[in-house]
């Protein structure tokens, strides 16, 4: 993907591994934009593992219901708080299972 930096310069093909390096620098922050052709997308934080993200994210709904939240709550931050795919994959999908009764464990993630 493309990035749009803070000064304002577009690093070429980034791959998802140096997006980190990229934020350790100072160079990326939560203003930093994707460059897709013509388009320009904000990148995203995922509210549980605090990777950055382009699109919509995911829903965490279900997931604070799970961990002590009330389902009042959990419908409000579920829709504010996103999440990024992988963490949807691992932690949402899970959470909602378990509270539909399905016994489900979370997913640990390998390296």
């Amino acid at each position: 993907m493309d990035i749009k930096l803070k000064n304002g310069t577009i690093a070429y093909n980034v791959k998802s591994g140096d997006l980190a390096e990229l934020e350790r620098l100072g160079l990326i922050d939560e203003t930093t934009k994707t460059v897709t052709g013509d388009d320009v997308q904000e990148l995203n934080t995922c509210v549980l593992c605090g990777k950055k993200y382009t699109g919509f994210g995911n829903s965490t709904w279900g997931y604070w219901e799970l961990h002590g939240a009330s389902k009042q709550d959990d419908a409000t931050k579920g829709e504010n708080m996103r999440c990024c795919d992988n963490c949807n994959k691992y932690y949402i999908i899970p959470a909602r299972l378990k509270l539909a009764g399905y016994g489900v464990q979370a997913v640990q993630k390998t390296k």
